[in-house]
């Protein structure tokens, strides 16, 4: 084989090995979530010992009690577990749909401002799960229901 040969196939093979390593993830950066994917994956249901739920003008704080899960704003009086659950999980199963840069005029038209922003429009609603440490497990703010383009409340799951 003579040497020309032998470099043009080498560089065909290392051009090979860069496309290979492309197409398998290598350029990928990692951390970087796709639509479909979950939100929070990683979520330990079996850690949270703190929920709080609030918007613009109402709280509530519930804590895992001894026995019971209790509303701490009502001196302990019981939360409805069921309810609380059936939260958490959908919480754990919400699915990326799209990603976008969130501008100060998007964010207040879709309700995704923080609840204590100094904003008079436009506040979403928020929970956050914390763990018996107060570690925070989880942070979202929930906005608007979505509408279709045919003007009609999209599916919801």
């Amino acid at each position: 084989m003579k040497a020309k040969t032998f470099v043009i196939l080498l560089m065909a093979a290392g051009l090979l090995a860069v496309v290979v390593a492309l197409r398998l993830g290598g350029g990928k950066p990692t951390g970087e979530m796709r639509m479909g994917d979950k939100l929070f994956a990683d979520l330990p249901m079996d850690q949270v010992a703190l929920v709080t739920i609030a918007d613009a003008k109402h709280r509530v704080t519930l804590r895992q009690g001894e026995t019971t899960w209790q509303v701490a704003e009502r001196s302990g009086y019981p939360a409805d577990f069921g309810a609380l659950r059936d939260t958490v999980i959908k919480l754990s199963r919400l699915k990326i749909g799209r990603r976008f840069a969130g501008t100060p005029e998007s964010l207040v038209r879709l309700s995704l401002m923080a609840p204590t922003a100094t904003t008079d429009k436009g506040r979403g609603q928020s929970i956050t799960l914390k763990d018996a440490q107060g570690k925070v497990l989880a942070d979202v703010i929930l906005g608007q229901v979505r509408k279709t383009e045919g003007g009609g409340a999209a599916a919801s799951t």
